[in-house]
């Protein structure tokens, strides 16, 4: 967290996101600021529920959808109610492991995290 005060506090950071192996957001909230947004990142419907009581978070971010090299092995189901598809460059869906476009054809419920 070091790193994140010193990139952000310093900055006067607008945002910043918190990944499950980084501290509380609470503790980025304390580096940012209350007027800064601070968001969190989820892998499993237990952490959803966490950020979204967090008075700290802002937002949540649910992923990742499909096998990164930044994270082996940690691909998953997409969060509930979100409905990932690879698409050609005309938007139709593609057979399974032969490349495209990553879309979301569902956001829900992510699309309305935040608005009243």
């Amino acid at each position: 967290m070091e790193e994140v005060q010193f990139h952000f506090g310093a900055a006067h950071a607008d945002a910043v996101h918190v990944g499950q192996d980084d501290e509380a957001p609470v503790r980025a909230r304390e580096l940012v600021g209350p007027d800064a947004i601070v968001g969190r990142s989820t892998h499993a419907p237990a952490q959803a529920e966490e950020a979204e009581r967090d008075p700290d978070v802002d937002y949540l971010a649910a992923g990742p959808v499909h096998a990164t090299p930044t994270k082996p092995g940690s691909a998953t189901l997409p969060f509930f109610g979100v409905v990932p598809e690879v698409v050609d460059e005309n938007g139709r869906a593609v057979p399974r492991n032969s490349g495209g476009k990553l879309v979301i054809r569902k956001p829900w419920p992510g699309m309305l995290r935040g608005l009243w």
